[in-house]
């Protein structure tokens, strides 16, 4: 059975909406036509780490689909229509990159190869994930991204003595 999201949510006049997301392309409002995603994509709001997809609703308006690897939260005027909490896309602090150059440089200078390169990629994303969407304080953030950085060290020397 195809991976499939539904959101049910009301506009300002109380009519229902559904919004459903298949195969994480295609996009349908109250089981009408599909639409692949990326013919929605807001280039704009849009970053690195985070899709935003503009949805055209029946009463003329739009809703929002943040899509990022971990998290797809829909909104409408702005609020999270599944928790009705304020939304707005990641921005991503400066400091993450200064961790991505970090995991760069681990894979360059300690072990080259497809499992070091995953390890990376996992601990990029994990970071970018706790940066941008976590509510702990920056301090808190940057000391999850220093373990997370460490333990993908780790894990890059003990591949390298297991295989090497």
């Amino acid at each position: 059975m195809a991976k499939e999201n539904n959101w049910n949510f009301n506009l300002e006049d109380g009519t229902p909406v559904t919004v459903t997301m298949r195969k994480n392309k295609w996009i349908s409002v109250n089981g009408g036509n599909e639409t692949n995603c990326k013919e929605l994509r807001d280039g704009v709001e849009s970053n690195f780490f985070e899709n935003v997809f503009n949805i055209p609703l029946e009463n003329g308006e739009s809703a929002k689909l943040f899509v990022s690897t971990t998290n797809r939260v829909l909104t409408y005027q702005g609020k999270d229509v599944v928790t009705g909490e304020d939304y707005v896309a990641a921005d991503v602090p400066k400091w993450v990159y200064a961790f991505i150059v970090l995991y760069v440089l681990s894979f360059v200078l300690i072990v080259r190869g497809w499992l070091p390169i995953l390890v990376d990629l996992f601990a990029m994303i994990f970071t970018a994930q706790i940066a941008t969407r976590s509510k702990k304080s920056t301090g808190a953030k940057v000391g999850l991204a220093v373990l997370i950085n460490v333990g993908a060290i780790v894990l890059h020397l003990a591949i390298a003595f297991l295989f090497v």
